[in-house]
């Protein structure tokens, strides 16, 4: 029984929202964007923690793979996941830019809530975060 349980709550994990553009709206008020195009799963098998979905921005050149971040126990066995977010990062040659789209998992929707964009310059100690929240196909 435990590992039905375990089962159903896997498969209601897996981001199974729609691709497609989601519109929200910015910390500032402006009108924001994210469009998902690809979701994947590693090496074929269908486990939250191989998942990938593709994910471009307005003005962004390049294409963040999200995915759902590892839990990791120290004191025991278990490995699980981060389930409310998919996050994205990518090294630069001054820093890191992280992307991390939050998930709402209920009866109604199974989507991305919002979604935020840092970048962070380690070698002159800048950096900036852009807020997109409202998020809807």
């Amino acid at each position: 029984m435990k590992f039905i349980l375990i089962c159903l709550l896997s498969l209601s994990a897996f981001s199974g929202f729609k691709m497609g553009t989601y519109h929200g709206v910015s910390d500032s008020g402006e009108k924001c964007q994210i469009t998902f195009v690809i979701k994947n799963y590693r090496n074929a098998i269908k486990n939250p923690l191989n998942e990938e979905v593709w994910a471009s921005l307005p003005g962004e050149t390049e294409v963040y793979v999200l995915g759902h971040m590892p839990k990791i126990s120290k004191d025991s066995t278990t490995i699980g996941f981060e389930r409310d977010f998919l996050r994205g990062f990518k090294g630069t040659s001054k820093g890191a830019i992280a992307l991390s789209v939050e998930m709402i998992h209920s009866s109604t929707y199974h989507g991305p809530k919002a979604f935020s964009l840092t970048k962070n310059n380690w070698k002159n100690k800048t950096g900036s975060i852009f807020n997109c929240s409202d998020l809807s196909l």
